[in-house]
């Protein structure tokens, strides 16, 4: 039970104010129907939740982080392999923030395709995790697909190089067609 203490400073602790004329207490919004956006968002992530898509969500990023293991061919320099795995994981979060319906989604799929591939090799996440890699790529967006070659050759350590440039090129569009063939099996309720 709680009860009226005084402590030697004399402050009281648990007690009523002698007035409440400095209360205020609001009413509601005076704009009905509108929702703070935190409501929303978590109304989203509730919904998502509970109809199953933040899980399928997730699976997506797996099974897009399983592919991201299978990228290499003989022959392929330590190089070329691991810049081939950033140009994966570029395709692959393009894909699922374009295609995802909400952030929310897009947020559980990149987050599960991140985890996946930590967790089969850190050495691989830290090299998808290039900022600079990523904000190139993102750059050379406005330069058309041209530049995203470029990009990808400049990368590989081989800047003028016109053939990894068109295999950039390449690579980028077999990389966004395999991360849609996932997410094109991914049904979302």
């Amino acid at each position: 039970m709680l009860q009226n203490r005084t402590y030697p400073a004399g402050a009281h602790f648990f007690t009523q104010p002698e007035e409440d004329a400095d209360i205020k207490i609001f009413g509601g919004s005076v704009a009905t129907g509108l929702k703070p956006a935190e409501d929303d968002g978590a109304a989203e992530f509730v919904r998502e939740r509970d109809n199953g898509n933040i899980e399928r969500a997730k699976q997506m990023g797996r099974q897009m982080a399983r592919k991201l293991g299978h990228l290499w061919r003989l022959g392929d320099n330590a190089v070329l392999r691991s810049q081939k795995k950033v140009l994966f994981a570029y395709a692959a979060a393009k894909v699922i923030e374009k295609h995802c319906a909400n952030s929310v989604l897009s947020h559980a799929a990149l987050s599960e395709f991140h985890h996946a591939v930590q967790l089969r090799s850190q050495k691989e996440y830290e090299a998808i995790q290039d900022s600079v890699a990523f904000t190139k790529y993102l750059l050379s967006e406005r330069g058309g697909k041209e530049a995203l070659g470029a990009v990808f050759a400049e990368l590989c350590g081989e800047k003028n190089s016109l053939t990894l440039q068109r295999k950039g090129i390449s690579l980028y569009y077999r990389y966004t067609g395999d991360c849609l063939k996932i997410f094109d099996r991914t049904v979302f309720e």
